[in-house]
């Protein structure tokens, strides 16, 4: 049987799911940011671009123009989609630099090294 309420002993033990639990969201909202942006990104090289070389070739004027608009669309959700990624890769940062793989640890370094560049105070 599950307890509803937690004791004041389990606090400790709660505090330590609900971190974990934050955390996988934040690392979840990060790929899924990622994803979206490489999926932009596929769309408009693998899909958009070669569409609109071939209207163009083919002098079909109208069909380029509705192309480059869908190109303008998917480019303009961009920087949301990428804002999205930035801020959850930031704070997937500071609560675990190693989560970030070799980038972490690369990161984690630069700042060693910008601190060591400071002067004295």
């Amino acid at each position: 049987m599950r307890k509803i309420w937690c004791d004041e002993d389990d606090a400790a033990e709660l505090d330590g799911y609900l971190y974990d639990a934050r955390f996988d969201a934040v690392r979840d909202r990060a790929t899924r940011a990622g994803r979206q942006l490489m999926e932009l990104c596929e769309y408009i090289r693998e899909e958009l671009c070669p569409e609109l070389v071939h209207s163009t070739e083919q002098g079909r004027i109208e069909d380029a123009l509705r192309t480059l608009a869908a190109i303008d669309i998917a480019g303009k959700e961009a920087p949301n989609a990428y804002k999205v990624y930035e801020v959850a890769l930031s704070e997937q940062y500071e609560r675990s630099p190693s989560s970030l793989g070799a980038m972490g640890e690369h990161l984690m370094l630069f700042e060693t090294w910008i601190a060591s560049q400071e002067p004295p105070r």
